[in-house]
């Protein structure tokens, strides 16, 4: 096995990408680990021998949500693709294929691992529809069979099948499309969804920015793709220090009711040390060849998890019986924005979201739920409240 020339993959990715791209960080690092995580596949894995009825291997789902256009979700995607094209042995999947040819390309993979770029993950499910959502929760698992109930006929494979998958939508799409019982049903909670609602930095051209870095990016993209080569030769079962283990243990005890209070966050919070020893394996092969995780790993990949649970609740605001949910989040997000409205301001602004009536018994909702505050003629936010619920201004900590 080689000599790394990275000190740290995961920081040399954001190196090479954040000097030109707009993407928020958090999509730059969560890019950066689906291509370790697409490169390790399920050839390095925690085992049941410290797990006990269950194992860890590092395969991920990661949604990037954003409005349209507006936070560069598939721009950033494009760094990862020029990467992993460079690693022969891995199997890409086209951005719109029904289940049954996935599975079909799948079984046909030399050690039946895929992965998968969905810069419109509307696309990708609208061949197979919902049925989509229950072949990518069994796949996740890695299930030697697929019955009847996930596609026309069982499949059988020789190794457990490993699909990484790294996906773009929109908060709209989801509220309309997944519904309460996709999301109970199992697949979100495998998903790590990451949310932003503005870009890191504007900047339309690049030529001068090239003109200084561009060796210097040439070279941080041979050093990453060299790296990778080495990550790809990776085997075997993961082990964990002892410091690791029972720091780790007294976290997970510590935070384990995270999250029981949020309905639709449930399954993930369920699911939450799953993906931290999912990033914590990745944080660990970026640095290093052996397979022994550290407590350092692990507090890695915990403030990486954690850091965007704050914005998880936005992901899932407008999933239920209520039609008008994302119309009085938005309103109360721009009275946020603004400090405060006059209501005559607000019903002119959201005229096309509803009839006046209506828009008249939201904003009545809305003051009655004590979200916001009329005050004479002037609406402004329970910023407390509202902070709560959205999740703006919580965090997380590792303690």
């Amino acid at each position: 096995m080689g000599e790394r020339k990275c000190k740290n993959w995961l920081m040399t990715f954001g190196e090479w990408m954040l000097p030109i791209s707009e993407a928020p960080e958090s999509f730059v690092a969560w890019t950066g680990l689906f291509v370790l995580s697409s490169v390790l596949r399920r050839k390095i894995y925690i085992p049941k021998s410290i797990l006990g009825r269950w194992s860890a291997d590092p395969n991920m789902y990661i949604f990037f949500i954003g409005d349209a256009g507006k936070v560069r979700k598939s721009t950033t995607m494009g760094g990862a693709q020029e990467l992993l094209e460079e690693i022969s042995d891995l199997t890409p999947a086209p951005e719109i294929i029904t289940k049954e040819d996935l599975l079909r390309k799948l079984a046909q993979a030399e050690d039946a691992s895929m992965y998968i770029f969905s810069p419109e993950f509307s696309e990708f499910v609208a061949k197979s529809g919902p049925t989509m959502y229950s072949f990518l929760t069994n796949i996740y698992d890695g299930k030697k069979h697929l019955s009847s109930s996930t596609i026309s006929r069982g499949t059988d494979f020789a190794s457990k099948p490993c699909v990484n998958l790294l996906a773009a939508t929109t908060p709209v799409w989801i509220s309309e499309n997944m519904t309460e019982a996709i999301i109970g049903g199992g697949f979100a909670s495998r998903v790590v969804f990451i949310f932003e609602e503005e870009t890191r930095q504007d900047q339309m051209f690049y030529r001068k920015i090239l003109a200084a870095l561009g060796p210097k990016l040439a070279s941080m993209k041979e050093d990453l793709i060299h790296d990778l080569k080495i990550i790809n030769e990776l085997n075997g079962e993961v082990d964990i220090s002892e410091e690791a283990e029972e720091k780790f243990e007294a976290w997970y005890r510590k935070h384990k009711k995270d999250g029981r209070s949020k309905a639709k966050l449930s399954g993930y919070y369920e699911r939450r040390p799953a993906h931290i020893l999912k990033v914590a394996m990745c944080c660990h092969v970026a640095y290093a060849n052996d397979l022994v995780l550290n407590w350092p790993d692990f507090e890695m990949a915990i403030d990486i998890v954690t850091g965007i649970e704050k914005k998880l609740p936005r992901v899932f605001a407008a999933i239920g019986k209520n039609p008008y949910t994302v119309d009085t989040m938005q309103i109360v997000e721009y009275i946020y924005e603004k400090g405060h409205c006059r209501v005559d301001e607000v019903k002119l602004h959201f005229r096309h979201s509803a009839t006046p009536n209506v828009l008249s018994e939201l904003l009545g909702g809305l003051i009655q739920s004590k979200l916001l505050v009329l005050d004479k003629d002037q609406l402004s936010v329970n910023v407390e409240l509202f902070e709560s619920i959205s999740g703006i201004g919580s965090s997380n900590g590792t303690s």
